[in-house]
């Protein structure tokens, strides 16, 4: 990928239309980092929207062809061939802009997680093709805070029956995978619920003592509604006067305040910890609003689009100064004695 100038995504699906102006996916994210121009459609008009704006981030932060989703194939090779005459300033100007965006602000950490037969998690659901992802809380396993997770392209996407060469593509190019950790060989994952975690596979896994490894991405500034994320800052030098975090967020139409204190149906920051003397502070922030819908769309999760915590560092003004006993020698920055 480094050698290529445009990446192209020319797929566009009613399902995300619901939820985002644009599915901008790994391989979108992965081009932006490599210097690739990305192409995208706009899927705006896909779905009735009520007359109601939608508000996404990512589409409005990021510099793209924009190709709406009801293109012809002519409008869309005369998209390409104009951006083929981008001048090499607006070329590099927007890559370099890209790759410093989504250095900052792709908010995604990878995981990977075992799940057998015997291990108490009971990922597997009784179809043998549902898994849930779980966390563990206080020695019990629940499903999963680690949601939502990034949007990926499954079998279900496939506008037509795919071949098996489409599927294996599909799977090579895959953000989620799962594994059959006896035989080796993925599994192909048919849908994804990114909102709860569920991974439903094509087939049915028919070992009763399977043991299967599934690698995910989740986005780290999105909390689901009933769901809360742990925040860990590390701070460069001791700090004394800690301030409580600021944080900004919104549901993708409104913004969100965030309360220091747990009220019922609310966006609130607990468990405030600092500790390594006073260079590492810790929180957890509850998303218990309750789902509502704009214009019959669901809003369940909550965008941070800032956070940051605020003290004062513990510096030395002047050189520390230590006078020896027998001499009178003044040695600045001594630290033996």
């Amino acid at each position: 990928m480094k050698n290529t100038k445009f990446a192209i995504d020319p797929s566009w699906a009613a399902h995300y239309a619901n939820y985002c102006r644009t599915h901008i996916n790994g391989f979108i994210i992965e081009a932006m980092l490599s210097g690739c121009y990305p192409v995208l459609r706009d899927y705006k008009g896909l779905v009735k929207d009520n007359g109601e704006e939608m508000y996404d981030p990512l589409f409005e932060n990021i510099r793209a062809i924009i190709i709406p989703w009801d293109a012809t194939p002519k409008q869309f090779a005369d998209a390409l061939k104009k951006a083929l005459k981008m001048s090499p300033a607006k070329y590099l100007k927007d890559t370099k802009f890209n790759f410093e965006s989504e250095e900052k602000t792709t908010n995604s950490l990878t995981d990977a997680v075992e799940y057998a037969y015997n291990d108490g998690k009971n990922a597997l659901g009784a179809d043998k093709k549902t898994i849930t992802l779980k966390f563990q809380e206080e020695m019990v396993w629940v499903d999963t805070i680690n949601v939502p997770l990034v949007e990926d392209f499954t079998y279900v996407d496939f506008p037509d029956t795919p071949t098996q060469e489409d599927i294996d593509l599909m799977n090579q190019n895959s953000i989620h995978k799962v594994f059959d950790k006896d035989t080796g060989n993925q599994l192909t994952i048919y849908s994804i619920d990114y909102k709860t975690g569920k991974i439903v596979l094509k087939d049915p896994i028919a070992n009763p003592e399977y043991r299967i490894q599934v690698t995910y991405q989740y986005y780290t500034d999105r909390i689901v509604s009933g769901k809360y994320k742990w925040y860990e800052f590390e701070l460069d030098n001791i700090t004394a006067n800690i301030e409580e975090p600021y944080i900004e967020a919104h549901d993708g139409y409104e913004l969100i305040g965030v309360s220091d204190s747990y009220v019922i149906g609310t966006f609130f920051w607990s468990d405030w910890t600092v500790s390594n003397n006073n260079k590492r502070i810790k929180f957890k922030l509850t998303n218990d609003i309750p789902v509502y819908h704009n214009g019959g769309t669901p809003v369940d999760t909550i965008y941070i689009s800032k956070m940051e915590v605020y003290g004062n560092p513990l510096k030395c003004i002047s050189p520390l100064k230590v006078i020896s006993v027998g001499e009178p020698i003044e040695a600045e920055n001594a630290y033996e004695i």
